[in-house]
């Protein structure tokens, strides 16, 4: 029986103006990867155990230092914040009703920081709050959670963040339980990079070496995947061995020394990746060429592929190409793991450059 404890739950990595995690504490003690796998092969929930996460090896953290400085990925996440925040702040104009940002952790987390830190830095008059909370793909998003928030706020400018998509599953998993749901939250989706193309805001569709799509508690707020709850906020474990590893300091600064004036964004963001193969098809392909049952064998795009190689364990990575900057980390740990490498997928891999298939 996981036991919870009804302490506010808050990280150390952040500060209390940045979010409010509206999760419980679960005090469960983590699981191997390997009984991970064993569990969802008998027919339970990912969401029922978490791997305890360690601190990022020596080429992780030299994969994440490239994509945040020499591949100029703080100034290309601050270009995209500019550009996304210009939206919102075209919204707000309209209804003048506070800005609400509910981050789904713990991807959504990096990026709504960022841009609640935009909006309160250039927008200070724009009344901006940003909340932590849990959607688990085959569970649904947390109701106790949804319902506090639109307990204590006008939520016409409610809106959801994530990094990226990847297959697409969590925004239909949003989409299915805001349809269900009696409260009045609409379908509205934020990401950095939308290569799906179910996101109804992104500043990119191009699967790119987002930075803090490399490292998982470090780069999030120092806790676990959630945990399903029947009653009360869904669950995570705060992660203390990773204190002395915690990166976020770090990645916010590079994001934010990287922010100007709104005045100076000019229409220069860069919606390219679009393809004309759909992703569907894409996910189809590889379940007919590697006969898998369940498309969530399948990881799209180099953030879920990185992440599927630390958190669970891959059959075969599928990389666009080789020798390339973007997924040199990524064909590194293949090898280093054993893990077989296929150079591109029958009728094109559209805008991935790297995909993951799972055992």
């Amino acid at each position: 029986m996981t036991t919870v404890s009804q302490r506010p739950f808050t990280s150390p990595s952040f500060k209390h103006s940045d979010i409010v995690l509206l999760l419980s504490t679960c005090t469960d003690e983590p699981v191997t990867v390997e009984e991970k796998e064993a569990l969802v092969a008998s027919g339970g929930h990912y969401s029922e155990v978490f791997v305890k996460e360690s601190p990022p090896s020596e080429a992780l953290l030299k994969a994440f230092n490239y994509a945040l400085y020499e591949n100029k990925g703080a100034e290309r996440l601050a270009q995209h914040i500019q550009y996304l925040v210009s939206i919102l702040v075209k919204d707000y104009q309209v209804n003048k009703q506070d800005i609400i940002l509910i981050s789904l952790v713990r991807a959504g987390v990096p990026l709504a920081i960022l841009l609640k830190r935009y909006l309160d830095r250039y927008h200070p008059t724009i009344p901006t709050h940003h909340y932590g909370i849990s959607i688990i793909r085959g569970k649904g998003i947390d109701s106790a959670a949804l319902e506090y928030i639109d307990n204590n706020h006008q939520v016409e400018n409610a809106y959801f963040v994530d990094g990226w998509t990847g297959k697409g599953s969590i925004s239909q998993e949003l989409k299915e339980a805001l349809l269900s749901s009696p409260l009045p939250f609409q379908y509205r989706l934020i990401v950095d990079s939308d290569p799906a193309g179910t996101a109804t805001l992104s500043a990119t569709e191009e699967d790119w070496l987002i930075p803090f799509g490399l490292i998982g508690a470090p780069v999030s707020g120092l806790f676990s995947r959630t945990l399903w709850a029947d009653t009360g906020y869904h669950k995570a474990a705060i992660f203390n061995n990773l204190l002395e590893c915690d990166l976020s300091g770090e990645f916010f600064d590079a994001v934010e020394g990287a922010f100007t004036p709104p005045a100076t964004i000019a229409n220069n963001v860069i919606r390219d990746g679009k393809t004309t193969r759909p992703v569907a098809d894409i996910i189809n392909q590889c379940l007919s060429d590697f006969d898998l049952e369940s498309p969530h064998k399948i990881k799209p795009g180099i953030a879920e592929a990185t992440r599927a190689t630390h958190r669970r364990t891959p059959r075969l990575i599928i990389l666009k190409a080789r020798n390339q900057t973007d997924t040199t980390y990524i064909e590194q740990t293949a090898k280093e793991k054993g893990i077989p490498i296929q150079i591109g997928l029958t009728g094109g891999m559209g805008p991935f450059k790297a995909i993951t298939i799972l055992k």
